[in-house]
């Protein structure tokens, strides 16, 4: 059986601001192209009110306080996903996937 192709998407501060959610003002075809063919989120919450722990729980399946991204990643903050944490990215590339990360990830040590 043929894999299917995941796209995984996290952006900081976009919120809902795509045409595919209702925002008419902006302009986004090939994510509304996305969203029309594929999965869109409708009704999803978030586990932590800081970005960089809302991320890190998005990247490993696992609440801030169980994989450790308690507060911000950058400045003197410094919380960073501990190596011990599996990243879905590797859980993808264990089943076989390419997988990539581009742009600013500050939670992940590269």
């Amino acid at each position: 059986m043929e894999q299917p192709n995941i796209v995984f998407i996290t952006t900081h501060e976009l919120g809902r601001h795509l045409r595919c959610y209702g925002a008419r003002s902006v302009r986004s075809s090939n994510l509304d192209a996305l969203a029309t063919r594929r999965v869109r989120f409708e009704q999803v919450f978030c586990v932590a009110p800081q970005c960089s722990s809302a991320r890190a729980a998005l990247a490993a399946g696992r609440y801030p306080h169980a994989n450790g991204v308690m507060g911000l990643a950058h400045g003197e903050f410094a919380w960073h996903l501990p190596t011990t944490e599996t990243h879905v990215a590797q859980y993808l590339k264990d089943k076989g996937y390419d997988t990539a990360l581009f742009g600013l990830q500050p939670e992940f040590r590269q």
